[in-house]
């Protein structure tokens, strides 16, 4: 267990606060139009208190299924990576193809690793998915990416959740379970995990090996793995159930569930049953498919400060898909209509928005997420 040891303020730091409000108003009589002025107390602040983007390089890759690898990041003289809570993940940014592409990962390593400079992701190749494939069929040792800081509220928290929490994973949702049970191991948290991991068959199981030694050695840590395509005598068979949760004989607790969108589709006619507040039901954010029949293509417009670029969108791909496909970069990082950072505004068309997770002010102005925004008909838009 690493000990992090925190300092009371010095005098000098009471100055620099103290500094903070004479720069303010030295701005305001300023009347400058920069939101926070050049060289200031307060600049340096919040520049020091900025979640940068990391340069890292692939350290290992390491086989987990067919389709499933870990990648083990690294930074250049084992410079620590920022710290983390266990169920979070990071964007990783890459030139495929010529198209700057960024996609979400939860991190699987532990906070010691992070402090050596070390990030891991597991990765399961998916149909479509141009990160993931290529991280998993041709990424190589040696090779630089871009990530960022991490985020996501995918994690337990004291105040807000039951000490008792049931985790419900499928296929590649076990990824943030795992991370906290490498945290319990390490003992960086502090509550009990009941895993329910639900697999078609055993050569799906992805860190098989760790988590059954893990819930052979933590008293905190209890596990059962379900296969829905295969009978085995270690292994329950079928689906996770409101049935098999109730059987593990827990009075209160809270529900963690991550997994594939029909996977969490089925869990909410499951617990239904418990009739829990929704505070204690944590899902992690997916973006739900787009089942078009009929594809159409339609033009785009692309208005970059004074540029402008045309090309084409369809209604089965994201607008960031199509922004990707022009090979026009556009900052992302959820990829669930969430965190906003791809915030784009609407000038002209139709859209159809599959995860809307925009506040009032930005539906009226018509901004949109790209990352969960469908076209339905020629559009027009402007890049922040």
């Amino acid at each position: 267990m690493v000990k992090v040891k925190i300092s009371s303020l010095s005098k000098l730091d009471l100055l620099k606060y103290k500094n903070l409000a004479l720069d303010r108003t030295d701005w305001l009589l300023d009347g400058s139009g920069n939101l926070i002025g050049k060289n200031t107390s307060l600049e340096k602040l919040t520049n020091g208190l900025a979640i940068n983007e990391e340069e890292v390089y692939i350290k290992n890759v390491i086989k987990e299924t067919a389709i499933c690898k870990t990648i083990v990041l690294k930074t250049k003289d084992e410079k620590k990576l920022p710290y983390f809570r266990a169920g979070q993940y990071i964007t990783l940014t890459k030139i495929i193809d010529g198209k700057f592409i960024t996609r979400p990962y939860t991190i699987t390593s532990s906070l010691d690793d992070a402090l050596k400079g070390e990030y891991r992701i597991t990765v399961e190749r998916v149909e479509n998915g141009i990160m993931s494939t290529y991280l998993v069929e041709e990424a190589e040792v040696g090779e630089k990416f871009t990530i960022s800081g991490p985020f996501g509220n995918f994690y337990y928290t004291k105040l807000r959740d039951n000490s008792n929490v049931i985790g419900l994973a499928s296929g590649r949702g076990i990824t943030p379970f795992f991370a906290m049970v490498k945290a319990l191991e390490a003992h960086d948290e502090d509550f009990k995990l009941n895993l329910l991991y639900n697999c078609r068959r055993e050569e799906d199981i992805i860190f098989k090996k760790e988590l059954l030694r893990l819930a052979d050695e933590l008293d905190n840590f209890n596990l059962k793995i379900i296969l829905s395509d295969e009978e085995r005598e270690e292994y329950l068979n079928g689906f996770i159930t409101a049935e098999l949760i109730k059987d593990l004989g827990i009075s209160e607790f809270s529900i963690f569930a991550c997994g594939y969108e029909g996977f969490l589709k089925y869990l909410n006619k499951e617990l239904e049953q418990f009739k829990l507040p929704r505070k204690f039901i944590r899902y992690e954010e997916y973006l739900p498919k787009c089942n078009i029949k009929k594809v159409k293509k339609y033009s785009m417009t692309v208005r970059v400060g004074t540029a402008i670029k045309k090309s084409e969108c369809y209604n089965n791909k994201t607008i960031l898909e199509s922004l990707e496909d022009a090979k026009i970069y556009v900052p992302s990082r959820c990829h669930t209509g969430k965190c906003g950072l791809c915030k784009t505004k609407l000038i002209n068309g139709k859209v159809k928005v599959v995860n809307d997770k925009r506040n009032k002010v930005d539906e009226e102005e018509n901004f949109i997420h790209p990352c969960c925004t469908y076209p339905m008909s020629d559009i027009e838009i402007r890049i922040k």
